[in-house]
């Protein structure tokens, strides 16, 4: 096979299957329904980097990594629901705010997210949608 396709087959692959790129989500307040923007570096890896910026103005930053549904659901207080073809990831983001949050995220394999939840340490929610 000629080196360009096989490298071009490679790109397309690796975008198809969501490794690379990045991925938007809209994250709402539950108690008050503010909007913030929320953007997911490399979606379909295990691990990857969240950024955005709150209602309020503030900019937030931290990383997800993947885990069984089962160890997301210990390591958060959010209430998301897996099917048995979903993987689960944990993000915590710390915001210039002094905002913190811990978010639980679900997609299928080889797959972007596609919900999410969140808590803050005071304890606000937060739903999230991809």
């Amino acid at each position: 096979m000629n080196p360009k396709l096989s490298y071009l087959a490679l790109v397309a692959s690796t975008l198809a299957c969501g490794c690379a790129g990045s991925q938007q989500a809209k994250l709402y307040n539950m108690k008050d329904g503010s909007a913030s923007a929320l953007v997911v570096d490399s979606p379909g890896a295990s691990a990857g980097s969240v950024s955005g910026k709150l209602a309020n103005g503030a900019s937030c930053h931290g990383s997800f990594s993947t885990l069984a549904p089962a160890n997301a659901q210990r390591l958060s207080s959010a209430e998301v629901l897996f099917t048995e073809s979903s993987v689960a990831s944990v993000a915590v983001l710390s915001c210039d705010s002094g905002t913190v949050l811990r978010c639980t995220m679900a997609r299928r394999g080889g797959e972007a997210f596609s919900y999410g939840e969140c808590r803050d340490q005071g304890g606000a929610e937060y739903s999230m949608v991809f």
